[in-house]
Order: structure tokens, then C-alpha cells, then sequence
């Protein structure tokens, strides 16, 4: 009976290398020939927004090569692009269902695993993770599907005693613990399932949460922020060996309530901003293509610097998902924004703004992702929908689950929009600074470094800045000028 695990390990392990095999023959020459979607099937709602000509652009249609950032930026989505069309083409090879199932008997009876079973599950776990499966939630949900389940026996194996993980595949399991207990303790978390009725702010009327939306109050929220904080706290000391650094107590911010889509989708913060009065101002749509070019400089500030092009980061691919908008006779304004790293999901801010008299309610959103990556591989097998990957598509469930709590926020008498007055206090901040932010000190930084650079570049401004090489010039022109003047008088 001890052969049977042995030898199945050893026919695992042929298969664990015939599937690599299949990635050099099948996998890396599709990453290689991946090809971009075609721009009459590309959604034009799903393009990044074009950018402006450059000022180097010559009447031939010729350009300026882009900026370093840009162009590692493009490489670091090429290659993102290239992983997941790999683990696309490697899924079923390593979703066999009766693939772990000796593993799994073998735990149930408390027995050992010898060095071959061993090996056949570490092989197995290692080749997941080798093609990125543990990354790939949204990209390829059964890998990663696959990948969880494998951890978890191995998790029962090691608790049992039954299996030694080698090292990387214990920082794996690390990693595996740490998600599987912040989702339990989401999952335990107090949620009041909509459709229901709660109460949030004493100004506020009761609000709406909406059938497959799920809420928590604000004491409930800030326990479980900090329940999660503690989580990766432990995490990261496991992860690494080393002792955990001291804990933060209560690092979550005071009232603010917790949203949920019930699948998982995305979560989502509720909170009332007690700053004043806000101008609802009509002008505000017409400020899009200004708060882009901000938001796209602000939100890394390091990309404008060549030297930072390890990042991934590209200012292009930070576009609308939703334009600045404003309903005034509503009192509300909503926006969506994506952001610019290259290297993973999108990710997507989203806002919807309640204007009360002193006080504003805001929705945003915690954690929206959207693979749009996917959009980019021809010859998806069944199952993939690219319209189910975009942005717009993410955003839009979000809008469409929220829709009945953003209509039910209502401001009680005397605290409505049309109820300010004169002596109501004055929120100093506009639309426009929510949406950009001032600038950081990281950014004003950055651009110093930039008018430095700027100044050292232009001979007479350097000279400005540095008195000493500007002495040492007028000097060195006064000897100059002192010796011809002396090999003129010789000679006359």
C-alpha cells in the first residue's frame, strides 16, 4: 500500500515536468506572438485617453521617442500581458481534478508523506506559483482557484505534521494564512445584508442598503480595519522571520462605514465630511482635462525624473472612468478614476459626493480592480467575456449596486444644501482639490529637483546659482583680457 503514493508521486512529478514542457512549447511562443486587439474590436470607452502631440513633433508625423518611465512602463504591461497568457494556456494542464485527491486521503489517514509524496506536492505548488497563479484572482480565476486549494492541504499537512514545506513555499503558505484569515475575519464581521433600512448620521435620514450590498457601521467598521491591520502586521513578521513591529492601535479613521458587494466584487467606505459649506460649482465638468493632467503628475510625482523607471508607472494609462459630473438639482457629483500602474489590475477610484448645508456624504471606493489585461489576448478559451474585464464593466456594477443608497441620501431639514446661509460655515477646499489634492512634499520635491536641473542646464542661470564659478569666470576673463592687453602694447 506505500507504493501506490510513491509511485503516483513519481508519475506527478513526470507530469509536474511535462507541464513545464508544455509552457516552452505551448505558453511562451503564445506570449511571444501576443498580439495587441485590433482597433476596430477595441472599445473605445476602454482606450486610454490619447495624449497631446509632443512639443518635439515634427510636420513629417515624426515624434520625440517617449519618456523613459513611458516606455518601461509599456514593458512592464507587456510582460504582465505575456504571464497571463501563459497561465491562460496552462490552466487546464494543472486543474485535473483527481490531480490532488491521493494527497487528500493521504491527510485524512495521518500518514507521513515520504520524500517522493513530498516532492510530487511541493512540485505541484511550485509550478502554480512559478506562473504566477497566487496573482492571477481576477486574470485566471480557476489557477487560482486551483492554487488555494493546494495550499490548503498543505496547510492541513504541515499542521499535521505529516509534511515539511521547503522555504519558498512556506513564505507561500505565509502569504496563503494571512488572506485566508482576513477573509474570515471580513466574513465574521457583523454585515447588515440589504435590503435594509440603517440609520448613519443624526443630519441624515435613514439610507437604504441596497439588496447584494452589505453594511457596517462605523464602530463595527474601524474594529475590523484594525482586525485586518493586525493580520498583515504578523504576516509580514512570518513572512520575513523577524520580530513583528509594534502594533498601531485603533489606526482606523472615526466615522466611517463599511460597503460590501455580497459576491465579493469590490468594498467600499461611507463617511461624512464635516468641513463646511461646498460650492456646487457648475464649472466643475469643464475642469476634466486640467484635473487629469494633475491627478496623472500627482499620483507619482517620481515618474516625471528619469531615473524612476523601475516602477511601472505610466501617466497614460490614468484615464476617466467617469467624468466629472454634477446634478445640482440633486446637490451631488460623481467621478471615477483609474490609476497608471502597469504591472497588475487596474485599479479604480470611485466617488459620489451628497452636498448637505455644512456637511457632504461621500461613497468611495476601497478596493475596485478591473483586468482589463485580458482585453488584450486574442483566442480567450470559453468562458472569458472581455467585456466582464473592463473597466467600465467593473465600474459599472459598483454604480448599478449602489444606485438605490445614493438616491436614498437625504439631508433632514435645516441641514440641506438650500438651507445654507451667511453665517454657515465655509468649507475652504473646492471640488477640484477632492478630486486632485494639493500638492506633497514628495511632489514638490520633484519638481525642485526639476528646476534645478532646468537651471544647471541653462550656463548663464547655472553661473546665477553658483557665485564661486561665476568669480572664477569674470577672473579668468580679466587675465585674458589683461594679457592681450599687454601683447598689445609690446607690439605697439
Amino acid at each position: 500500500s506505500r507504493m501506490i503514493p510513491t509511485r503516483f508521486a513519481r508519475v506527478q512529478a513526470h507530469l509536474s515536468h511535462a507541464v513545464f514542457a508544455a509552457f516552452l512549447c505551448v505558453g511562451v511562443p503564445l506570449a511571444l506572438h501576443a498580439q495587441p486587439v485590433p482597433a476596430d474590436t477595441a472599445s473605445p470607452e476602454s482606450a486610454p485617453v490619447p495624449e497631446a502631440p509632443s512639443a518635439g513633433a515634427g510636420t513629417d508625423g515624426a515624434t520625440d521617442s517617449p519618456p523613459i518611465g513611458e516606455t518601461m512602463a509599456e514593458f512592464a504591461r507587456s510582460e504582465y500581458r505575456s504571464n497571463v497568457r501563459v497561465a491562460i494556456a496552462a490552466v487546464n494542464l494543472l486543474t485535473v481534478d483527481w490531480l490532488m485527491k491521493p494527497f487528500d486521503k493521504l491527510i485524512a489517514k495521518g500518514k507521513p508523506f515520504d520524500d517522493q509524496v513530498a516532492k510530487g506536492m511541493s512540485m505541484h505548488a511550485q509550478t502554480l506559483g512559478s506562473i504566477g497563479a497566487p496573482m492571477f484572482e481576477l486574470e485566471v480565476p480557476a489557477l487560482y482557484a486551483e492554487w488555494n486549494k493546494t495550499m490548503r492541504l498543505m496547510d492541513r499537512a504541515e499542521a499535521a505534521k505529516l509534511y515539511q514545506p521547503p522555504e519558498d513555499l512556506r513564505k507561500m503558505l505565509v502569504f496563503w494564512r494571512a488572506k485566508r484569515d482576513d477573509q474570515a475575519a471580513i466574513d465574521a464581521a457583523p454585515w447588515v445584508k440589504g435590503p435594509a433600512q440603517v440609520a448613519f448620521d443624526p443630519n441624515l435620514a435613514e439610507i437604504q442598503i441596497p439588496a447584494d450590498v452589505q453594511y457596517l457601521d462605523p464602530t463595527q467598521c474601524a474594529a475590523l480595519k484594525n482586525q485586518r491591520q493586525e493580520i498583515r502586521r504578523l504576516a509580514r513578521a512570518a513572512f520575513t522571520g523577524q520580530p513583528a513591529t509594534p502594533a498601531n492601535a485603533n489606526t482606523a479613521l472615526p466615522g466611517v462605514g463599511c460597503l460590501r458587494a455580497a459576491n465579493g466584487a469590490w468594498t467600499a467606505s461611507i463617511a461624512m465630511v464635516n468641513r463646511g459649506y461646498m460650492l456646487l460649482d457648475p464649472e466643475f465638468p469643464s475642469h476634466a482635462a486640467h484635473l487629469l493632467t494633475q491627478v496623472r503628475s500627482r499620483s507619482n510625482p517620481m515618474s516625471r525624473l528619469d531615473f524612476k523607471t523601475d516602477n511601472g508607472y505610466s501617466e497614460a494609462a490614468v484615464r476617466w472612468a467617469i467624468v466629472p459630473t454634477i446634478e445640482a438639482d440633486h446637490a451631488i457629483a460623481r467621478w471615477s478614476l483609474t490609476d497608471g500602474l502597469q504591472k497588475q489590475p487596474t485599479r479604480i477610484d470611485y466617488a459620489f459626493l451628497k452636498f448637505g448645508a455644512e456637511q457632504q456624504v461621500l461613497i468611495s471606493a476601497d478596493e475596485l480592480r478591473a483586468a482589463e489585461v485580458v482585453t488584450e489576448i486574442d483566442d480567450l478559451p470559453a468562458g472569458y467575456a472581455k467585456e466582464k474585464f473592463t473597466v467600465e464593466y467593473a465600474v459599472g456594477q459598483m454604480r448599478q449596486a449602489l444606485a438605490p443608497l445614493e438616491q436614498s441620501l437625504a439631508f433632514l431639514p435645516g441641514h440641506r444644501y438650500e438651507d445654507a446661509n451667511a453665517q454657515t460655515p465655509r468649507n475652504p477646499n473646492t471640488l477640484d482639490f477632492l478630486v486632485a489634492g494639493g500638492p506633497s512634499v514628495m511632489e514638490r520635491s520633484v519638481a525642485n529637483i526639476i528646476k534645478q536641473q532646468e537651471r544647471k542646464e541653462n550656463f548663464f542661470l547655472f553661473l546665477w546659482d553658483h557665485p564661486r564659478y561665476l568669480a572664477m569666470l569674470l577672473l579668468a576673463i580679466g587675465v585674458v583680457l589683461s594679457a592681450v592687453s599687454k601683447a598689445r602694447a609690446r607690439n605697439d
